[in-house]
């Protein structure tokens, strides 16, 4: 879910992004929506990846997060709200499987608020 205040936020487009083959009862899914804010864009995705024991699928969903993302935003700033089902690495004997959607994130120029928390104890 997504959330703002009226007479704070003006809302803009949006957008369903469905990151599953198969669009039923179920799917995961994307929500990208525009918001504006003293006549400055922003768009914020809400989505939640699919739990699955491998980090392959998460992944894939993650890149069709991005794609779909700046896609929408045209030049616009970002900002992911995702539950990527799994704990943030913190640096300390981190496995490469439980670091692929972060590692992602961060190549696609992304930073982690939930990541840098996790860090700092």
């Amino acid at each position: 879910a997504l959330f703002w205040r009226d007479g704070v936020f003006q809302e803009g487009m949006r957008r369903w992004v469905f990151l599953d083959r198969h669009r039923g009862p179920g799917s995961q899914v994307a929500l990208l929506q525009r918001l504006q804010f003293n006549n400055q864009n922003v768009v914020v995705c809400a989505t939640h990846l699919r739990a699955a024991r491998g980090d392959d699928i998460k992944v894939q969903q993650a890149s069709e997060v991005v794609t779909a993302l700046q896609d929408f935003a045209r030049g616009d700033p970002q900002i992911i709200l995702a539950d990527v089902n799994m704990p943030a690495p913190n640096g300390e004997s981190v496995s490469p499987a439980s670091t692929g959607v972060f590692e992602y994130f961060q190549t696609c120029g992304y930073r982690c608020a939930y990541r840098e928390a996790a860090s700092k104890g």
